[in-house]
């Protein structure tokens, strides 16, 4: 059963095998290359995770206005845009 949402990012409702429902956590992935991105976010479907990829850190603050992801995953080989895009979250978080 699934809630209804109003984004990519809202939580899932899955039940268990005891009948009991939990909230399903929503990553979104920050990776430039298509395939593996679709491999993480299959893995990630796969494990009950709702996944939201994107290929770079360029729209990112207007992406974040419509979505709220519990983590957030970045290429570790991203550009420095990227790095000072995640940055510029971070401060604006307060952290």
């Amino acid at each position: 059963m699934r809630a209804r949402s109003s984004g990519p990012a809202t939580a899932l409702l899955k039940r268990h095998r005891r009948g009991a429902f939990c909230l399903s956590a929503a990553i979104l992935l920050v990776v430039d290359q298509p395939t593996v991105a679709e491999f993480l976010a299959a893995n990630l479907r796969h494990a009950g995770f709702v996944t939201i990829t994107t290929p770079s850190c360029n729209g990112l603050h207007e992406l974040l206005q419509r979505v709220t992801p519990d983590l957030i995953v970045v290429d570790a080989e991203a550009s420095d845009s990227a790095l000072i895009a995640i940055a510029a979250l971070r401060r604006q978080a307060g952290r």
